[in-house]
């Protein structure tokens, strides 16, 4: 082979390297996830998100109040492969009674083939939270969660599978 065809060869070989590097599949090349993301939106809506009404009724049905449970905000932090997850709800309701509720969860991210996985497990009788997802630039998109309840280390439930797409921003 000619010197300039093992050039050419070798630029045609440098050129598909490059663009395979971040070929779709949500995975940058040398991307790291660390840092904080906030949760922007969830299937495209901004915050604060409706996720359940409830009705109180008394003993003839009749309602005696309403409360609808947002989701005010979620903030996701990775440090090292640790990741802790802090979410906040604001419970409203229509008596005029209102509260706050915010969890906390600890637990690590990896790297997969086609992105990131982020596992929250609780310890004993608990949720067990696996989000799927991909970082791009300043964007952590999540694509998929799911839980399943774990007692002792064994699975009790199997997954509860959730495709709302959550779309975090980086702080």
């Amino acid at each position: 082979m000619s010197q300039r065809r093992i050039a050419a060869w070798l630029a045609v070989v440098v050129a598909i390297a490059a663009a395979c590097s971040d070929s779709g599949t949500g995975v940058e090349a040398g991307a790291v996830l660390e840092g904080s993301f906030a949760l922007q939106t969830v299937d495209g809506a901004p915050l604060p998100i409706a996720q359940q009404k409830s009705v109180a009724t008394d003993t003839s049905g009749a309602t005696v109040f309403t409360c609808t449970d947002y989701l005010a905000s979620m903030q996701i932090v990775v440090s090292s492969g640790t990741a802790t997850r802090s979410e906040s709800h604001d419970l409203l309701c229509d008596d005029g009674i209102n509260v706050t509720q915010a969890t906390f969860e600890s637990g690590k991210a990896t790297r997969t083939a086609d992105g990131w996985r982020l596992d929250f497990t609780g310890t004993d009788l608990a949720l067990s939270t696996h989000y799927f997802g991909r970082l791009d630039g300043t964007r952590l998109t999540i694509v998929r969660r799911e839980t399943d309840v774990m007692i002792s280390g064994q699975v009790l439930f199997p997954a509860s599978v959730d495709l709302s797409q959550l779309v975090f921003k980086r702080l």
